[in-house]
């Protein structure tokens, strides 16, 4: 069922695709629909595009088209707009809201912390040398989430610096 609606909601909003810079006359070897949805399903199983190549031919998806590898995959991914990612996720928690048949209940949103495994230079006051120096500082992240608990249907995500406090 999250298959047939993720497709139908691709349909329903398509992402329009990016022009090329030249075009040899070829037909695209994969549609733009199919790979953004591979795309999309990939976020919501938490899955690496490895994984996701190999899921597809058990996805049943409705496209009767050969099957894209990890590179494509991650070429298409590259190329989706943020805003269009979160406009597929508000409009499946709508769907969701619909489907439940949701009127009032508990809203909440959180933001907590998120540690990368990247590292970036900061210019920092040490005490001991009394002057400033660039040091490596781990990177964090702070991510937001807005959902219903009631239902637990996520409702808006953002992912911010370390130093916001309020999403607006």
């Amino acid at each position: 069922m999250l298959i047939k609606n993720i497709v139908s909601l691709v349909k329903e909003y398509p992402l329009v695709r990016p022009k090329k810079k030249s075009t040899s006359g070829k037909k695209p070897i994969h549609s733009w629909e199919k790979l953004v949805c591979i795309c999309i399903l990939m976020v919501v199983f938490g899955s690496t595009y490895r994984n996701i190549q190999n899921m597809v031919p058990s996805l049943n998806l409705p496209w009767n088209e050969s099957y894209p590898d990890h590179t494509w995959i991650s070429r298409t991914f590259k190329k989706i707009p943020l805003i269009y990612l979160e406009c597929i996720l508000l409009s499946s928690a709508y769907l969701c809201l619909k489907e439940s048949d949701w009127q009032k209940g508990i809203l909440a949103s959180d933001s907590t912390g998120v540690e990368t495994d990247r590292y970036d230079y900061e210019v920092r006051l040490v005490k001991s040398k009394r002057k400033f120096e660039k040091i490596l500082v781990k990177q964090y992240l702070k991510w937001h989430v807005t959902a219903i608990l009631d239902h637990l249907i996520i409702l808006s995500t953002r992912l911010t610096s370390k130093k916001t406090h309020i999403i607006v």
